[in-house]
């Protein structure tokens, strides 16, 4: 199943390949006000059985769907009872399919004069590209039209859109136009420097990592280094793809967190890494991020990667699953084109067969890590960079 962070990579990635093609990005962002509570019954009955639902199963969802009665209770108090109908009941297992299905043809109105559209439970995202020269007024003229075919479905629909969360915005590294903006929990700014983002998660994560520190004296550096893995790499790598392509000086800042956790307890980054297995932030980035590619060639990816990354037709000199990098479009911006996800796709194109044909992205991964911890070993210079895409060491086959 994709996951909100692997559309938030496809997202990212998609605008970034727009800017190297010497483009802007107008953005459209919306979502709806109390969605699982807005489901018109007769219209989801009528979109399932266009979809080809059985009438057998029409008639359990037809019931499934029917009003139901409840009430709230606050410290013994109960409520007068409460109609729940054109709803499909949040906290279900059935909940967030028939939401899918019922919200999905909004895609028709959001696609309108060329915009691609992105949904994600109740968030709406439209992407459309111009080029570079094309005035900002005429962008968002065009963003108010797709604004107006996105309400109208709504009003068709029986459901409202929150305007207080809409935002367009206009996206390019130096001529972006529009305030900070929040997709899929993660912060940017219309020039997608991530520097939003990254204050986002260190206003997260510092916290935790000096009430973390103080329990040192409790714990040996197994059990501290445990607690740091359990709470922490989940809040500062959720948004990994998305903050890829960031300058050296904004990844710095995560990177350093770790470093002073490690200082606090006095071991090395090679002392940590080959006894607890605990990676430098930059390694596991580039890990989790050609595990991420790896997905796609498994199959196992949102349907906007494979589109993004198709198979190329030649097998290559390096194996059989090669992936369009679209580096031949790359006309500006080479830098970030390649720190980008793009820059690790020329990195995965260039790995030994034997690690394109794992079966699992857990295997592949921890291929990947037994080949840095075998470098460290060595004594290798930016061994935690193996797999950088902008070191000169991925332009290297590894062997084991």
């Amino acid at each position: 199943m994709s996951s909100a962070r692997d559309l938030l990579t496809v997202c990212v990635s998609s605008w970034i390949l727009a800017f190297c093609r010497g483009c802007k990005v107008g953005l459209y962002l919306s979502d709806i006000t109390a969605a699982f509570d807005r489901v018109f019954k007769d219209f989801l009955m009528a979109k399932l059985l266009s979809a080809g639902v059985a009438n057998v199963f029409l008639d359990f969802l037809s019931s499934y769907l029917e009003p139901r009665v409840g009430r709230v209770a606050v410290g013994g108090v109960l409520s007068d009872l409460i109609t729940l109908d054109d709803m499909v009941f949040q906290g279900t297992v059935l909940g967030p399919v028939l939401w899918n299905t019922f919200f999905n043809d909004v895609a028709d109105a959001a696609s309108w004069h060329g915009g691609t559209p992105e949904t994600f439970a109740d968030d709406l995202a439209v992407h459309k590209c111009f080029d570079k020269d094309v005035d900002n007024s005429i962008i968002e003229l065009n963003l108010k039209h797709t604004h107006e075919k996105v309400h109208h479905w709504g009003r068709r629909h029986r459901v409202e859109f929150d305007e207080t969360k809409e935002k367009v915005v206009i996206l390019h590294p130096t001529v972006g136009v529009g305030d900070d903006f929040k997709y899929l929990s993660c912060l940017m700014e219309s020039q997608l420097r991530m520097s939003s983002a990254v204050d986002h998660i260190l206003s997260w994560a510092r916290p935790k990592v000096k009430a973390l520190i103080r329990t040192r004296t409790m714990y040996d550096k197994k059990t501290m280094l445990q607690q740091y893995k359990t709470h922490i790499w989940g809040g500062t790598e959720y948004a990994n793809g998305a903050i890829l392509h960031a300058c050296d000086t904004v990844l710095s800042r995560i990177d350093r967190l770790q470093q002073h956790f490690l200082d606090e307890l006095h071991l090395t980054a090679e002392v940590a890494f080959l006894d607890f297995n605990f990676a430098p932030a930059t390694l596991r980035r580039d890990i989790g991020i050609l595990g991420f590619i790896h997905k796609r060639v498994l199959g196992l990816c949102h349907p906007g990667i494979e589109r993004l990354l198709p198979f190329l037709g030649s097998t290559g000199p390096w194996h059989d699953k090669q992936l369009e990098s679209h580096t031949g479009q790359c006309l500006y911006r080479h830098s970030l084109f390649f720190k980008s996800l793009f820059g690790h796709v020329c990195v995965y194109n260039r790995l030994q067969p034997y690690l394109v044909e794992m079966k699992t992205v857990k295997e592949f991964q921890r291929e990947l890590t037994a080949i840095a911890r075998s470098r460290c070993l060595s004594g290798i210079d930016q061994w935690s960079l193996s797999f950088h895409s902008e070191s000169h060491m991925w332009r290297v086959r590894f062997a084991m």
